[in-house]
């Protein structure tokens, strides 16, 4: 279950809406500095660290894809409160596309997200947890904590 975790919070880094968080089953135009492609550079998952070999791609329309190697593993959409006025702010994301676990599919996910330039972190909860309150992964809350790096062409 820890790549469902994994996967779930790779899915968050997706879109991000100009207003608070609404209809969380459509895609909303993303802003500028979260479109291209990302890199996992940390992941901390229920409290143990995983393996970084993922690959999340956010198009410009609002829709985003995670890959192992060639392998597409996950899709979906998320909106994001870009109106927050404290950091973290809130998102929530639904996979529309989940190879591994197929059950999660549709299921809403809640987490916190924070955007410095070219590092992105996010924790991200199981679909029936509540939404994180703090930016990291402990033994026990069935959190996802992953960190990126933005992909320099």
């Amino acid at each position: 279950m820890h790549l469902s975790w994994l996967l779930a919070g790779l899915m968050s880094l997706r879109l991000l809406s100009s207003a608070a968080i609404t209809d969380d089953r459509q895609a909303s135009p993303v802003p500028a500095q979260l479109v291209g492609t990302w890199k996992v550079v940390e992941v901390v998952s229920d409290g143990a660290p995983l393996a970084e070999r993922y690959r999340y791609i956010q198009h410009a329309d609002g829709k985003l894809e995670v890959w192992d190697g060639d392998k597409l593993v996950m899709k979906g959409l998320a909106k994001y409160d870009v109106a927050a006025k404290r950091s973290p702010a809130k998102f929530e994301f639904r996979p529309t596309q989940y190879d591994d676990y197929p059950e999660m599919v549709g299921q809403k996910h809640l987490g916190i997200y924070r955007l410095d330039g070219d590092t992105y972190e996010e924790c991200i909860a199981v679909p029936t947890a509540p939404r994180p309150k703090q930016m990291k992964s402990v033994e026990g809350t069935f959190e996802t904590y992953v960190k990126y790096q933005r992909v320099l062409k």
